[in-house]
């Protein structure tokens, strides 16, 4: 069997330890390539009318009434881009720090998986993870995420009490922003010195680009990242908690972060959109989550 530690071992990857949302992050050499995010509060979605409110303010100027205006509790400015699944802002605690991988995981580290999986290594596959092993590992469905998080699990060593997972979506947003409020975690523009995106094509090797304040590679573009959660239409009803939200659409699942294949609009922090949980293709990989043991 092979631990996760030593599945990434000689990667030459470093933990970065936060002790809070504004602290300043303090590193040290470990192979787990594994960054610590802090508990904390932060507004997740965007500020901008759903369509409902768009269509009663159209009415509302026909008839010369006073418009809606979006409510933005985090302050944010307005984002035109915004589509109602973005909506309402909302107030989210992540209640406990959890653990989330530097990057998406690569090729290289998958195959390791693939050893006991080779079901998985089909022509289409070989074909659209042809770019090395520091390339994303793409072609993967959600459902192949969750079995190769079922083997990390099965197969770590004896002192790692910790659980692997996919993150929650409220908390791949909490650490994609990593403190911010703007589109990006790096500001409201974007620049191809930034991330991986339209036109490129294909991904680029993990951490090609830089890091958010929070240590975390590509949380913009490059490829789509699995989430745990059931697909939900807009945040109309979000209990505000961290966790995976309850119950939803779950013929389908939701991805963050865009891809190489997007314009810049779609790799915002707040963008978000669904796939079958089966389907797989060469803009889709994943990243791992970690909760620590108690």
């Amino acid at each position: 069997m092979v631990s996760f530690q030593r599945l990434i071992a000689g990667c030459g990857v470093a933990v970065v330890l936060l002790a809070a949302p504004s602290a300043r992050a303090q590193e040290f050499t470990n192979h787990l390539g594994i960054v610590t995010i802090p508990a904390g509060t932060f507004f997740m979605g965007s500020c901008n009318l759903n369509s409902a409110q768009v269509e009663e303010n159209r009415r509302r100027a026909f008839l010369g009434q006073a418009l809606l205006a979006p409510a933005c509790p985090s302050g944010a400015a307005l984002d035109a881009d915004a589509g109602d699944a973005e909506t309402p802002e909302t107030r989210v605690t992540i209640a406990q720090a959890f653990q989330l991988a530097k990057t998406e995981v690569t090729l290289g580290q998958f195959k390791r998986f693939l050893v006991v999986r080779g079901d998985l290594v089909t022509n289409d596959f070989m074909q659209r993870n042809s770019r090395g092993d520091q390339a994303p590992v793409v072609n993967v469905s959600w459902q192949d995420a969750q079995a190769f998080i079922a083997w990390l699990n099965q197969t770590k060593g004896p002192n790692d009490r910790g659980r692997y997972r996919l993150p929650s979506e409220a908390e791949w947003e909490y650490a994609a922003r990593a403190g911010t409020t703007t589109r990006y975690s790096w500001g409201n523009q974007v620049s191809p010195s930034n991330a991986r995106y339209h036109p490129s094509d294909g991904p680029a090797p993990v951490a090609s680009y830089q890091a958010n304040a929070w240590g975390l590679f590509d949380m913009h573009g490059n490829v789509w990242e699995w989430v745990e959660d059931c697909w939900h239409g807009s945040y109309a009803g979000h209990p505000g908690t961290g966790g995976v939200r309850p119950s939803g659409n779950c013929r389908l699942r939701v991805v963050r972060g865009g891809s190489w294949f997007n314009f810049p609009v779609i790799l915002r922090s707040a963008s978000r959109f669904d796939f079958p949980p089966g389907v797989r293709g060469d803009v889709i990989g994943f990243r791992v989550a970690r909760t620590p043991a108690p």
